[in-house]
C-alpha cells in the first residue's frame, strides 16, 4: 500500500503565499492577515503557522488554515493540519481579521461576502493565540478559552487533542466520492463512514456506549475513552513512545482510510505508522462509483472498471470472488435464489444493473438497480458477481462549468435545516405524500452548487438538467457563504496594524 499512500499524503500539494512570520503568543483584537500581506501568525515555539494558503492548481483562490512550521521539515512536507470551514475559498485581497468585537472573520473581497466566522462577538473575547500544540484559541480577558480549533477538527487529530460524539472528522474533498468520507463516534465506537448510511470500518469496543471521546496521545497511541477517562479501547502506530519521533498526527485521508503519520528526520518524510483499514479494498468506494478494487500482482489495490459499450442487446459478464456495492441509491433488492435465477431476473429487469450472488450457504441473490455501484475482489471472498457490460457508466459532475448569482441570506438556514433533518424538513407539509423526494434531494443539491460563492464550481444549464432528471449524478454541496450582516464591513480592521504582544 506504500504507493496509495504517498499519493494521499501529498496529493494536491499546497502552496503557502506568507513569507513573514509573526511569532509571538498573544494575537491582539484588531489583528489581521491579507492575501496581499504575505504575513502569517506562529506559535511561540515556532513548530505551527497560521494563515492563508492556495493549492497549486487554484492561484486565485485562497483557504486559511494551520500547517506544521518547522524548520526541520521541509516547506513541500509541511502539512495542513486545520482548515477553517474545512472547504471554505476566497478571492485575492480577501482579509481575515480578529475584530474589536471579539469575532475572527474571514471576508471574501471577490464575493462582497462573509466565508466564515466563530460567532463570538459575544463571547468577550480579548485575544488569540496559537499554542505549541497546533491549536488555535480565543481568550477572554481572564485567559480562558472561549473557542478553539481543536473543537472544530477538519481531517486531522494532534496529540492530546480529542474528538467528542459531536464532532466529526472529514477527509478533505478530492472528488464526488472522498468528499463523502467522515469519522465519526456512535453508540460507544469510532466508525468511518460512507455518507451516513454506510460503516465500512468499527473500532468494535465491547464496553458499553459510555465512551466519550476518542485522542491521540502524544505516544502515538489512538485510544477511546469513558466518561471516567478509562482507556477502552487502543492502537498503537508502529513506533509508540518512540523518543525521536517529535511530530505525530492523524488524518482521515482522501481515500478514505485513517491514517497515523509520523516525522523521520532520517528520512526527511513522513510516514504512515498506523491504518484503521488493512486492506483499502475494505474502503468503500475506493475505486469510485463504478470501479471495483482488486489487488496487483505487487500488492498494491487497482481499480477495474467492469462496464464497455455495446451496439445492442446486453450481456451479463462474471466476476468470481468479488462483492459489489450500489452507491447512490445503496439499497440492493435481496431475494433467495440460484445464481442462473438471480442472472436470468437481471437479464429481463431493464433497471437491473448488476448482482452478487453470496457464497455463504444463504443463496442470496443482490440486485442493483442503480448504475453507481462499487466492490472489491479478493480470492477469500466467495461471493459472485455479474454486471451487464453494455450499460454506459454515468460521470460525475464537473467542477468547471461557470453560471452566475450567488445565493442569498436565507440559503444559509434552509442548508442548515436540509443537512440536520433530510429533505422532509425543507419541503412544503401542504405538499403531502405528493412530492419525490429523491427528486426534490437532487433538486435541493443543484441549487446550491448554483450558489456556490466560486463562480468556477457552479453548474453548466446541461448539468443542471442532468441532475435534475437523474441521468448525472452530484455530490454534497458545501454550506453557501453569509452574506454579511448590516453594519459589518470587509475593511473593518484594514486601519488597523497588526498587534501583536
Amino acid at each position: 500500500m506504500g504507493n496509495l499512500e504517498s499519493d494521499v499524503l501529498f496529493i494536491g500539494f499546497l502552496l503557502f503565499i506568507f513569507t513573514s512570520p509573526i511569532s509571538s503568543s498573544t494575537i491582539q483584537l484588531g489583528s489581521k492577515i491579507s492575501t496581499f500581506e504575505r504575513t502569517h501568525w506562529v506559535s511561540s515555539n515556532g513548530h505551527f503557522a497560521f494563515g492563508f494558503f492556495n493549492r497549486s492548481d487554484q492561484p486565485n483562490q485562497y483557504s486559511v488554515g494551520i500547517r506544521f512550521n518547522s524548520h526541520s521539515i521541509p516547506p513541500e512536507q509541511q502539512t495542513l493540519i486545520w482548515v477553517a470551514g474545512a472547504d471554505v475559498s476566497v478571492g485575492p485581497g480577501s482579509l481575515l481579521c480578529l475584530t474589536k468585537a471579539g469575532d475572527l472573520t474571514l471576508s471574501d473581497a471577490s464575493q462582497g461576502s462573509l466565508a466564515w466566522s466563530t460567532n463570538t462577538s459575544q463571547a468577550s473575547v480579548a485575544s488569540a493565540s496559537l499554542l505549541d500544540n497546533g491549536n488555535l484559541v480565543l481568550l477572554d480577558n481572564g485567559g480562558r478559552i472561549v473557542w478553539q480549533s481543536f473543537a472544530t477538527p477538519s481531517d486531522t487529530l494532534m496529540p492530546t487533542q480529542s474528538l467528542s460524539s459531536a464532532q466529526t472528522l472529514r477527509a478533505a474533498s478530492r472528488n464526488a466520492v472522498s468528499s463523502y468520507y467522515s469519522l465519526t463516534m456512535a453508540d460507544g465506537e469510532l466508525k468511518l463512514n460512507w455518507e451516513t448510511n454506510i460503516t465500512y470500518w468499527k473500532s468494535s469496543v465491547s464496553a458499553s456506549p459510555s465512551s466519550a471521546s476518542a485522542v491521540l496521545t502524544k505516544g502515538g497511541a489512538f485510544q477511546l475513552l469513558d466518561r471516567t477517562a478509562r482507556v477502552v479501547w487502543s492502537r498503537s502506530g508502529d513506533d509508540h513512545d518512540d523518543p525521536s519521533v517529535n511530530y505525530r498526527f492523524l488524518r482521515l485521508d482522501v481515500d478514505g482510510n485513517l491514517r497515523m503519520y509520523t516525522w523521520h528526520d532520517s528520512s526527511g518524510s513522513w510516514r504512515s505508522a498506523w491504518q484503521a483499514v488493512g486492506n483499502q479494498c475494505e474502503v468503500f468506494a475506493t475505486c469510485g462509483l463504478h470501479g471495483v478494487c482488486a489487488f496487483g500482482a505487487n500488492g498494491t489495490a487497482e481499480c477495474k472498471c467492469p462496464f464497455a459499450k455495446c451496439g445492442s442487446g446486453s450481456a451479463m459478464v462474471a466476476m468470481k470472488h468479488t462483492m459489489l456495492y450500489g452507491l447512490y441509491p445503496p439499497e440492493d433488492a435481496v431475494a433467495r435464489a440460484s445464481a442462473d435465477r438471480c442472472r436470468s431476473s437481471c437479464s429481463r429487469d431493464p433497471a437491473c444493473t448488476s448482482i452478487t450472488v453470496t457464497g455463504d450457504g444463504n443463496a442470496e441473490c443482490r440486485m442493483k438497480r442503480t448504475r453507481f455501484i462499487t466492490g472489491y475482489e479478493h480470492p477469500s471472498i466467495a461471493s459472485v458477481s455479474y454486471v451487464k457490460v453494455c450499460l454506459d457508466p454515468i460521470a460525475v459532475m464537473p467542477t468547471n462549468a461557470s453560471a452566475s448569482t450567488p445565493g442569498r441570506r436565507e440559503c444559509g438556514a434552509v442548508y442548515e435545516e436540509w443537512v440536520e433533518g433530510g429533505v422532509e424538513r425543507v419541503v412544503d407539509g401542504r405538499i403531502g405524500g405528493r412530492v419525490d423526494y429523491e427528486e426534490a434531494e437532487r433538486a435541493l443539491r443543484i441549487a446550491f452548487w448554483c450558489a456556490h460563492s466560486d463562480r468556477r464550481m457552479r453548474p453548466a444549464m446541461g448539468e443542471v438538467v442532468g441532475v435534475l432528471e437523474g441521468t448525472l449524478a452530484v455530490d454534497l454541496p458545501p454550506a453557501p457563504p453569509r452574506i454579511l450582516e448590516e453594519g459589518v464591513e470587509l475593511g473593518e480592521c484594514s486601519g488597523a496594524s497588526d498587534m501583536i504582544s
